[in-house]
């Protein structure tokens, strides 16, 4: 005769065993892919900060800030519910690229000149903060 005593369980482990379990195949390959993207854009900006010769540690962009968002950008996306997010955003950034293109080009006609390659690098890294502090808050208004 076995004699089963019941386990008293904190709350958080059965919170984190929930969303263990919803974890799928999908969901880790647009985790990846999702990283994926964040690292080519991170590198693009890279490659655009030597070709100006400017510091990387004195820029934004190493702030703490970006690394907080990208951790909780990568644990919302993870824990989210609904399918089809990376297509979603996928869509919030391309509607934030034209928005970016045509302010460039607003910009520019207003001061009549040609961007050069510092404008460039201005306007992305202005474009990656703002995508940036918005993913996080897009994921988190997208579980509500």
């Amino acid at each position: 005769m076995v004699i089963s005593l019941p386990v008293k369980r904190s709350p958080g482990v059965d919170i984190s065993m929930k969303y263990l379990r919803k974890l799928t195949a999908e969901k880790i390959s647009s985790l990846m892919i999702f990283s994926a993207w964040l690292w080519g854009m991170f590198y693009i900006w890279l490659i655009l900060m030597h070709n100006v010769e400017e510091k990387v540690g004195a820029t934004l962009l190493s702030s703490p800030f970006i690394y907080v968002a990208l951790s909780v950008s990568l644990l919302l996306f993870l824990i989210q519910e609904k399918a089809g997010v990376l297509k979603e955003l996928a869509i919030v950034t391309f509607f934030l690229v034209i928005i970016f293109l045509h302010l460039i080009l607003i910009f520019n006609l207003l001061l009549l000149r040609l961007p050069d390659i510092y404008d460039f690098s201005f306007y992305y890294e202005c474009f990656l903060i703002i995508f940036l502090g918005v993913t996080p808050m897009y994921l988190l208004l997208r579980i509500l």
